[in-house]
């Protein structure tokens, strides 16, 4: 289905889509992006918590917030209403003992319904709908609730990360509204942990001591950081990287690879080679929306991580994306980790931690595919990378140590992961693109499913081959 019959949010600014070439969904979110990074400076710098309290705060975000969400989504921003109140009565009214696991579920549940209604009425679509948010609230909701459980729990039961992210008392209902439609951050993220919303609220996020400076032990040591170099560098960068999405599916689309002269008349080398370039270049469109994302949440305050040892502040709290390691790093573990960074914290905080180890990957990659939808190609992308993470950790475990034991050695282990991890991650991103499960398979087959195949070998040999002896093993755990 097109985004004219799909679409719900508003037809304001439609005749600009006759001179921007966007469609009035990608236009109004840019629009409401653009506004909230406006209103975000105002937010920070008017309406501080040094100049009004933070309940007047938590009214501004959620007036606001309602606003750009009825003007993005139209009615079906009665979905993030609902999702959200739904979990905010379990978390209060649940049993102790159950309510979060409950919350996880039913947060988690409602998002699959609305894919499942999504993918059945715009199939195929990336109409932006309010899928976005849901996703986004799942995760607020599940964490917030594992949050107020570990609050619960003798604290020598608790990690470190748990111990700081635990609340004792359910927020109050203006609190919690306020941080579930925040407005700089409802659409898209980054998401953000209850603790981290709560300190940024009270201006406690800037209670951080600068290195540079010598206190002299009053309040007023604490000044608030201006983001007006992060906001810059990010929105150039996110500018950048909207040329290069306006230009690939010029250059290099993706949709060549679904074509007979791509699968069946080219070379195995020209179809890798295209891939890694097609791939890479369409990670173009999320590099802009994880930058713009991060930007409008500096400008509002949110995202202050302290300052540096020269005394600059850092402004890399809710970062998601880390593009130079993600482009140069030599482990799919390392690779995935600096990829929507915010999201697979969630997942190691809210599913990883939770289950029994013995599970490894697994559980975690099953919940990330739940939560994008049900298009075929999420499975295969996020369980194939589940099995080639499980591959990686045995080559490390036992045939990486083969190769240290001098500099060159360790140089040729270097690039030949560098240039395996690269391949590797196209490989596994492709399905998330093409979405359709025959296209898919199609795709594999013209790869001779080549990195499934090479992730097996390894996995085959050093678990009914040839085993490492179990001390071996822990040793190198």
């Amino acid at each position: 289905m097109t985004t004219g019959t799909f679409y719900v949010g508003s037809r304001l600014l439609e005749p600009l889509c006759a001179v921007i070439p966007l469609p009035i969904d990608q236009l109004n979110f840019l629009v409401c992006q653009l506004f909230s990074m406006w209103f975000g400076h105002i937010f920070r710098t008017k309406m501080s918590p040094k100049i009004i309290p933070p309940y007047y705060r938590h009214i501004t975000e959620i007036v606001v917030g309602l606003g750009l969400s009825y003007f993005c989504f139209g009615y079906q921003m009665l979905h993030m209403f609902a999702q959200s109140t739904m979990c905010y009565a379990l978390m209060k009214y649940g049993p102790e003992t159950s309510r979060h696991v409950m919350v996880f579920v039913v947060g988690l549940g409602y998002v699959c319904v609305c894919h499942i209604y999504r993918q059945y009425y715009d199939y195929g679509g990336y109409t932006m709908d309010v899928t976005s948010p849901l996703m986004i609230i799942a995760e607020k909701v599940s964490s917030l609730a594992w949050a107020l459980h570990d609050g619960s729990v003798p604290e020598e039961k608790l990690s470190s990360d748990q111990k700081t992210e635990k609340i004792k008392e359910l927020p109050e209902p203006v609190t919690y509204y306020s941080y579930i439609f925040c407005f700089h951050g409802f659409m898209i993220g980054p998401l953000v942990f209850f603790s981290e919303y709560r300190d940024f609220i009270n201006g406690t996020n800037y209670d951080k001591p600068n290195p540079s400076k010598v206190s002299n032990g009053t309040k007023d040591d604490c000044e608030s950081p201006c983001p007006k170099d992060a906001v810059t560098k990010k929105c150039i960068q996110a500018a950048i990287f909207s040329v290069l999405m306006i230009i690939t599916p010029k250059i290099v689309p993706y949709e060549y690879m679904f074509t007979d002269e791509y699968l069946y008349e080219s070379t195995f080398i020209y179809r890798m080679l295209y891939m890694l370039v097609s791939v890479t270049m369409i990670r173009s469109r999320y590099y802009l929306a994880f930058l713009l994302s991060e930007a409008v949440n500096n400008a509002a305050g949110l995202g202050f991580n302290g300052y540096d040892s020269n005394g600059e502040p850092k402004w890399d709290l809710l970062n998601n994306v880390n593009i130079w390691t993600l482009e140069t790093c030599t482990s799919m573990k390392v690779n995935i980790d600096s990829w929507n960074i915010r999201t697979a914290l969630w997942l190691r905080r809210c599913v990883y931690d939770r289950v029994p180890k013995k599970y490894g990957v697994w559980p975690v990659f099953l919940v990330t595919s739940l939560w994008h939808g049900f298009y075929p190609g999420y499975y295969i992308t996020f369980l194939s990378a589940a099995f080639v993470i499980t591959a990686g950790r045995i080559i490390r475990r036992n045939i990486r140590p083969k190769f240290q034991t001098d500099e060159t050695l360790k140089q040729i282990y270097e690039v030949i992961t560098f240039i395996g991890t690269r391949f590797a991650n196209v490989y596994l991103c492709a399905p998330h693109c093409l979405l359709e499960l025959m296209p898919n398979l199609r795709l594999y087959w013209s790869q001779y499913f080549i990195v499934h195949v090479v992730s097996a070998a390894p996995v085959v040999y050093y678990t009914f081959i040839n085993p490492p002896k179990k001390d071996k093993v822990e040793k190198s755990q």
